[in-house]
């Protein structure tokens, strides 16, 4: 099995006294955390390594910001952020957004900074009445719900759902500005094509040639043509779960197709079925783009059907190869599960390994999942270049799972949620802005800054490398708090800063400041004396307290934060090294 007990992160569920103190760990650089006294404490978003360096949310009128978003920059076209997707030469960044029915642009700064660039939406507005002209005027994007992005840079391609089409662009080279150039879609100022109806999720091949499209409300996979010259679209037929009256080929579990992923060498396309619970391998001939269905993995599939049966993968909604492309992963949003498959890259049979799940569900001894991670309702996930990390967006906001390349074993590292997230298996995340309904995700070419779009909070938000603590258990024998800071290697310099501690609500420090400086990729532990009054009043009073962790980056002036417990029990920490 992929996912062992022994690898999984544990994040110790705790209830909380009725007193709230804050920790705030503040630096100059980026910050870090935490913890204080007498005791067992459990704390599992603090090695993240990031720190939320922006975002931007669209206001609609009359009702209240959602997701801490009150504190992000006005945005436009944001409404039902659903997908992000980042450029190959890093410049830019474009979003979907279902309920503006638009895609924006933006640009991107060496630092991944963004800034808006413009809109295209289906009415010319940006989803809210009375903005005519916000926006150019585009065709087939209503309920645009998916980007891809051809290989040379110069087209994206929306699906939208609503419209049951794909929106063409042609890009800009020099500024990533998108100006729309055709459609696809069952009317005559598009392109014909059958089988769109639902249009959910769309890819391009790796040589640029094709472009296919999942559709979920036509239970289809559509195939196209790509003119390399123009990008315009030229259709190739279709496979449906009943061959929708003949008009398709026939297909085996494709009701609800609702996500793609298509293999590095281009030979072999993945497809996740959201109403048949299962995951399909079709061959793909690249020269003439076709498609034929090889494989059927299901959820608790009939024994000797026709497809094999696994665990975990009720209503599967995205798909991700690690880069090596021998290692499939699908996020199910009913399994509030990642399921994790091995790949054969020479017959691209995928077989199930094993399974991360929900740490709310570990009572359920028969799913087969490791249960450790706060995973209610996954909706999206991408890799880092290297594959050594898991970004996960799920109802409670962004999951971080890192991943050992060698065996695949995946390791819960941190959480980042939103301030109206009250559910108990976050308490122990950081809070960021912006995060409510956070549906789509994408890395920079780099992999140094993640990018998340959220539906219910009509934002697009940015993270980028911060210095990250380690969860720390207990006092030293000294009576002194242990912090372990963090530089991650994609921080590109060194860290460095002041850590302070201070009580929830006061400007006080409850121990004296301590400095730190770090080269990237190294760590240490700093020691911080808590003030005798800190102990006295909540420590020996109450047999556990709530904390919350501020994590300050001074480079991008981001704060998150998070809430974590502890015991009263004292058991001794890691000893103060002797000078």
């Amino acid at each position: 099995m992929v996912v062992r007990a022994d690898m999984v992160g544990g994040m110790k569920k705790v209830r909380s006294g009725a007193t709230c103190v804050a920790v705030l760990l503040s630096a100059w650089l980026v910050a870090a955390e935490h913890v204080t006294l007498a005791s067992l404490l459990t704390r599992a978003g603090q090695g993240a390594g990031l720190a939320q360096a922006g975002c931007m949310s669209q206001l609609v009128s009359g009702t209240d910001a959602q997701g801490g978003s009150e504190g992000c920059q006005r945005g436009a076209a944001l409404i039902g952020a659903t997908a992000v997707l980042a450029s190959g030469d890093g410049r830019n960044v474009y979003v979907a957004s279902s309920g503006s029915d638009a895609v924006a642009a933006f640009s991107r700064s060496a630092v991944g900074g963004l800034q808006a660039l413009g809109c295209v939406s289906n009415n010319g507005t940006n989803g809210l009445d009375g903005t005519k002209h916000a926006c150019a005027d585009g065709d087939a994007l209503r309920g645009a719900s998916a980007l891809a992005l051809s290989p040379d840079g110069k087209n994206v391609y929306a699906a939208a759902w609503a419209s049951s089409g794909i929106a063409i662009f042609s890009r800009d080279a020099a500024t990533g500005r998108l100006s729309q150039i055709g459609c696809v879609r069952a009317i005559s100022t598009c392109v014909g094509a059958r089988g769109l109806s639902g249009a959910t999720a769309v890819v391009v091949s790796p040589d640029g040639q094709n472009v296919y499209v999942a559709s979920y409300d036509a239970d289809a996979l559509v195939s196209f043509a790509r003119d390399p010259s123009t990008g315009l679209l030229k259709g190739l037929g279709c496979i449906s779960d009943d061959g929708t009256d003949r008009q398709c080929a026939s297909g085996n579990a494709l009701r609800g197709a609702d996500a793609l992923a298509m293999s590095p060498d281009g030979l072999w396309l993945y497809v996740a079925t959201a109403d048949s619970n299962a995951v399909l391998t079709f061959e793909r001939d690249p020269s003439t783009g076709l498609l034929t269905q090889r494989g059927c993995v299901l959820d608790h599939a009939p024994q000797r059907g026709s497809c094999t049966p696994v665990n975990a993968l009720i209503t599967p909604e995205a798909l991700a190869l690690a880069p090596d492309g021998r290692t499939l992963f699908v996020a199910s949003y009913d399994s509030n599960a990642i399921d994790v498959f091995a790949r054969d890259p020479a017959t691209g049979k995928i077989t199930e390994r094993g399974c991360l799940s929900d740490v709310t569900y570990s009572d359920n001894s028969k799913d087969g999942c490791v249960h450790a991670a706060p995973l209610y309702a996954p909706s999206a996930l991408t890799l880092s270049p290297d594959g050594r990390r898991i970004y996960v967006t799920a109802d409670s906001g962004l999951v971080l799972l890192d991943r050992d390349p060698a065996t695949g074993g995946l390791h819960y590292t941190g959480c980042v949620t939103y301030a109206d997230y009250g559910d108990d298996t976050t308490k122990n995340c950081v809070v960021g802005k912006g995060l409510a309904g956070a549906a789509g995700i994408a890395l920079s070419p780099s992999g140094t800054d993640v990018y998340v779009a959220a539906s219910n909070s009509n934002a697009l938000s940015t993270f980028v490398p911060a210095a990250s603590v380690t969860a720390v258990r207990a006092l030293t024998r000294h009576g002194l708090i242990p912090v372990r800071l963090s530089c991650p290697l994609l921080a590109g310099s060194p860290c460095a800063g002041i850590v302070t501690l201070t009580v929830r609500g006061g400007a006080n420090a409850m121990a004296s400041p301590h400095t730190y400086a770090l080269a990237t990729g190294q760590s240490q532990f700093v020691f911080l004396r808590p003030k005798a009054a800190l102990i006295a009043h909540d420590v020996l009073r109450h047999k556990q307290l709530r904390l919350l962790v501020s994590v300050i980056d001074r480079r991008n002036a981001s704060s998150i934060r998070a809430l974590v417990s502890l015991g009263n029990t004292h058991r001794p920490g890691p000893s103060r090294p002797h000078n």
